[in-house]
């Protein structure tokens, strides 16, 4: 079972280092008493001090004085108690003591259970045996030490390690040694500040969580001392080089500690051995003043409760929060402490001025009694005060504490007074209303507290603000868009008078600001002024910037698309797209052809292409909704796309193409001269008699004007019974010399004009007779 104490282990320890550890043992170290002394602290009494060896006052002694300011044992000095004699620490040199008594009780005990193996030399050498009574004024009893040893490190987890031990023998102790003694050399908890485990300290519980290389050192003496050994290495200080302390290793400092009953007499039993042999010694270094028995005082602390600084303890504000009065002991004690008073002053209590409080505060015949119950080492008093909303100046409260016992030590009987005083007046003072120009504009919303208690505790968080759905700053800045009243609150350190006040920021309404922006239409791919045109509304003072870097209300550019944010001096703003096109016509043109079967007729085909090439804004158009005017030249237009024409006479014309886009109507022409003449004549007779009469024996085609001529003569089945690409040959009604019967016949006729490349054709009917 683990054991709970209130003293805190020194743990941390950081100083320079310059000089070695001084020891000293001459006068006034020479003797016992002074040497016990040194180390006595407040709170103790000691007496009947023995020693188990007189080797005093030379530096082959086993007890002296020690300096370590200058050193790293972190300690700055108290006596040593060491069994390889004490000038060794300071210089090395290893000297015997006269020893005649090798065996004691008590550390042997504490061996049995270091290691159970059998095989083990238990017995004592350079046994050092220190003892004295003493009286503890408190509950408690404690002092601080170091453990050295040159045992460290090649010896850790041997089976005979070094022993020593504090045994605390007396009232109220129970324990396993002789006189009931506890040992209260105990390695402390890690993880709960203040409590202790039931280890002892020696080099097999507290070192640097490595096995040593001794031949019978290994992992399970350590172990079977305490399985968490390896924990405890932030207590060890590895000091092989001996620079400073001629010791290889020891603890950091350590507390002894236990609890006993006050103005009772006890017996404490330091013992200090080597074990098997001497040759490594061991060293207990005990800081000067530490072995104490602390009488708690009671402190009195006023602490209001709103933390109101700057005020002295003994001033109250009415109705300023609950102040308190707080009853602290600084150590723990098995029994309640019982504190009573009397109440008297010119302030009335029982709900009137004031009331008191306390979980542990009993009233009996006129006598108030607030008690410190164990294991608590405090209680607080609470005093709430009224505000009786009564000018009646300063009114007092007395507390006439009575003598009372701490331990077997009385405590004189005090007076504590408290002066309740009425709060000063508070006062609240706010940014007046005021207008802005723009909505949006910053205003710097101010409100200050003056007065109150809070202006006595001048400090960062005397007043508190707080600004409806704004903020808790005193000063707030605010960007309002309409009108707008703000609301604030305040107070003091006291929290109970609160302020309220408003201010309105007027703002103005603009008109929503609106515009629009041109959109040109060009028949050329140039530059053109673009506008924002139809701007109204807002402050009324207008800014432009364009997206190609102009700020003028007019732009200048190419075709494209342009965007404008046009805003006033309040920063409304409205964006707006303006766009120049450049309306784009492609390069008519056109070829005409002879209609075949007329003199004087003419196809028009329109080969105007639309432009591939198609970058923004540019408005392409397809020939469907592009505009055609035709001028023939001879009176005629036309508006197809593609047309024909009849001319009534032969002669040389100008054609002219015109297109025109769908949009801004830009303009395109493509013209050519046309020449007609009459030089194409078709004539087909529809009946031929081939009888040999001499009279119309043979079919021919009369055809004059073509390049090129072919003639397909069919029966009525389709079958064709002639053929011929010359003008002027006949058809005799045979068909490879045999006649043909007479009936009807019908015939195709492929031909191309004169200065032209378009074939055509022509059908007719031939009725054979016989």
């Amino acid at each position: 079972m683990k054991r709970f104490f209130c003293l805190i282990l020194f743990l941390f320890f950081n100083f320079s280092l310059t000089a070695q550890i001084a020891i000293a043992y001459d006068e006034p170290y020479d003797s016992i008493d002074s040497l016990i002394s040194l180390i006595i602290g407040d709170g103790v009494s000691y007496s009947n001090v023995t020693l188990n060896n007189n080797s005093l006052g030379t530096q082959f002694a086993s007890i002296g004085y020690f300096d370590g300011s200058n050193s790293n044992i972190g300690i700055d000095s108290g006596i040593v108690i060491s069994t390889k004699t004490i000038g060794s620490i300071q210089n090395g040199f290893q000297g015997s003591i006269p020893n005649t008594l090798n065996y004691d009780d008590d550390l042997e005990q504490i061996l049995e259970n270091i290691s159970s193996s059998e095989l083990i030399n238990t017995s004592l050498s350079n046994l050092i045996i220190l003892e004295f009574d003493f009286i503890p004024i408190s509950d408690t009893v404690s002092f601080n030490y170091v453990f050295a040893s040159d045992e460290y490190q090649d010896n850790v987890c041997s089976p005979n390690p070094d022993v020593f031990g504090f045994f605390l023998s007396g009232p109220g102790i129970n324990g396993p040694f002789s006189n009931n003694a506890i040992n209260i050399a105990l390695v402390p908890d890690p993880i709960i500040i203040g409590s202790y485990t039931n280890t002892p300290v020696n080099i097999n519980s507290i070192n640097s969580g490595s096995v040593g290389n001794c031949i019978l050192c290994q992992n399970d003496n350590c172990f079977d001392l305490d399985p968490n050994w390896s924990d405890y290495s932030n207590l060890f200080v590895n000091n092989l080089s001996q620079d400073l302390v001629s010791i290889n290793g020891f603890t950091t400092p350590l507390s002894a500690f236990s609890i006993v009953q006050s103005c009772q007499t006890y017996h404490m039993k330091i013992a200090i051995s080597d074990v098997s042999d001497g040759l490594n010694g061991s060293s207990l270094f005990i800081e000067q003043n530490s072995f104490s028995s602390q009488i708690s005082e009671i402190s009195i602390d006023h602490i209001p409760s709103s933390n109101v600084p700057n005020i002295p303890d003994s001033i109250i504000y009415e109705n300023c929060g609950v102040a308190n009065i707080k009853f602290t002991r600084q150590l723990g004690d098995t029994s309640d402490v019982n504190i009573s008073f009397k109440l008297s002053g010119t302030a009335q209590g029982n709900g009137v001025d004031y009331d008191i409080y306390s979980d542990s505060l009993t009233y009996q015949n006129g006598l108030w009694t607030i008690t410190i119950i164990y294991p608590n080492n405090e209680a607080n008093l609470e005093i709430t005060t009224y505000d009786d909303n009564l000018n009646e100046g300063n009114e007092t409260i007395k507390f006439d504490i009575d003598q009372y016992y701490e331990g077997c030590v009385p405590i004189n009987d005090q007076i504590i007074s408290f002066t309740i005083k009425d709060q000063p007046n508070l006062e609240l003072s706010l940014t007046s209303d005021t207008a802005v120009y723009c909505p949006g504009d910053l205003v710097e919303l101010k409100a200050q507290l003056m007065g109150g208690v809070g202006e006595i505790a001048d400090i960062d968080t005397s007043y508190f603000y707080e600004w409806d759905h704004i903020g808790l700053n005193p000063t707030q800045p605010v960007f309002p868009q309409i009108t707008s009243t703000y609301y604030v609150k305040a107070t003091d350190i006291c929290r109970n008078t609160i302020l309220q006040d408003s201010v309105t920021i007027f703002v103005p309404s603009y008109p929503e600001l609106k515009a629009e922006s041109e959109i040109k239409l060009l028949c050329e791919y140039q530059k053109e002024e673009l506008c924002v045109i139809n701007i109204e509304g807002g402050e009324g003072s207008y800014f432009y910037q364009w997206s190609n870097g102009d700020q003028n209300i007019c732009t200048v550019d190419y075709p494209g698309e342009y965007s404008v944010t046009v805003s006033d001096n309040c920063g409304i703003s409205e964006d707006i797209v303006g766009r120049i096109y450049y309306d784009y016509v492609p390069d008519p043109f056109f070829e005409s052809l002879n209609i075949p079967h007329s003199n004087f007729g003419v196809e028009f085909n329109n080969y105007t292409e639309v432009n591939l090439y198609d970058p923004d804004y540019i408005l392409i158009s397809d020939n469907n909704s592009l505009d055609f005017s035709w001028d023939f030249g001879d009176g005629n237009f036309s508006n197809y796309q593609n047309c024909e024409h009849i001319y009534q006479n032969e002669g040389n014309y100008q054609v002219i193409l015109k297109i025109i886009s769908p949009i801004a109507r830009c303009e395109k022409t493509y013209s050519e001269y046309i020449n007609l003449k009459s030089d194409f004549y078709f004539y087909s007779p529809d009946v031929f008699t081939p009888n040999n009469d001499g009279l119309n024996d043979k079919f021919k085609i009369f055809v004059n004007g073509v390049r090129k001529f072919n003639l397909y003569i069919y029966d009525r089945y389709g079958n064709l019974v002639f053929e011929t690409d010359k003008i002027d040959r006949t058809w005799d009604g045979t068909k490879k010399g045999k006649l043909l019967p007479q009936g009807n016949y019908s015939f195709k006729c492929l031909m191309v004009k004169e200065n032209d490349i378009v074939e055509f054709k022509k059908f007719g009917s031939i009725k054979l007779i016989r």
